[in-house]
């Protein structure tokens, strides 16, 4: 099975997920001053981690795929990065000041679990901080479905959780995972930003196997993957201003004190 090309990634859907970081930081920040300890779990290739080093953080990646943490190497060098995945982390308990989980506890299989987790890695007083994709539309999703239609390309049934697992992608949701492992004070809420990209490094990443259309990409035949770069193209081109996307973006986040 072909894993995530990481410069695909890299070239999209990195900087999607960059637009939480200044509001994630921040707020890490009003109770953990740097140079404190922060684990930063589902690094990526290490845009959060390179941004909180540089910050003065001391800061430690972790992801379950190599080729992410080559990435995140090259791109934090003041970083330290490990190969792991929520929620067992090769991580002594308190060992850190603050956890931060970006875009992290919606891909996992134990979502409590995990933020049980990240909290367990946090000394007390320190600060769990997560931001999850909520329930609002995605803003490509007009494009996905357009561009299946018109290709006419299977689509697999997207992974889901197990009912007993699931959890509101709320803020009242997500700071309920934080109360759950024992939170004493959480605070939750939305952020919306606009992220600009241009249609060619959104392709690459459906290419690339990147997120849940780059899995319907990689179950297609090589004709119609062909017919849904085709079908993207004339897509996008009816939505870019100026050759780029611009795409309002809505996140769920949370910032709990251990």
């Amino acid at each position: 099975m072909q894993g995530t090309d990481p410069t695909a990634y890299d070239a999209s859907f990195a900087h999607l997920c960059a637009g939480t970081h200044a509001h994630l930081l921040d707020r890490v920040r009003e109770v953990v001053r740097p140079p404190g300890a922060l684990l930063d779990v589902g690094t990526g290739t290490g845009m959060l981690a390179r941004r909180a080093s540089e910050a003065g953080f001391l800061v430690t990646g972790v992801d379950h795929d190599p080729g992410m943490l080559a990435a995140a190497t090259a791109r934090a060098p003041g970083a330290r990065f490990a190969l792991g995945t929520l929620p067992a982390l090769a991580v002594a308990d308190g060992a850190f000041d603050a956890a931060v989980a970006n875009f992290v506890i919606n891909h996992v299989a134990d979502p409590r679990a995990s933020v049980a987790e990240m909290h367990r890695c946090v000394r007390p007083g320190g600060v769990a901080a997560t931001a999850i994709w909520g329930t609002f539309p995605n803003p490509l999703a007009v494009v996905w479905d357009a561009m299946i239609e018109l290709s006419g390309a299977y689509r697999p049934a997207p992974a889901t959780l197990d009912p007993a697992l699931e959890f509101e992608r709320t803020p009242e949701g997500l700071a309920g995972l934080h109360r759950a492992a024992g939170a004493s004070d959480v605070d939750a809420g939305e952020l919306s930003w606009t992220w600009t990209v241009v249609p060619a490094d959104v392709w690459r990443a459906v290419a690339g196997g990147v997120a849940g259309i780059g899995a319907v990409y990689r179950a297609n035949t090589a004709g119609t993957q062909e017919a849904m770069r085709v079908a993207f193209d004339a897509i996008t081109s009816g939505l870019a201003v100026d050759g780029a996307l611009h795409l309002e973006s809505r996140a769920v986040w949370a910032i709990a004190t251990a």
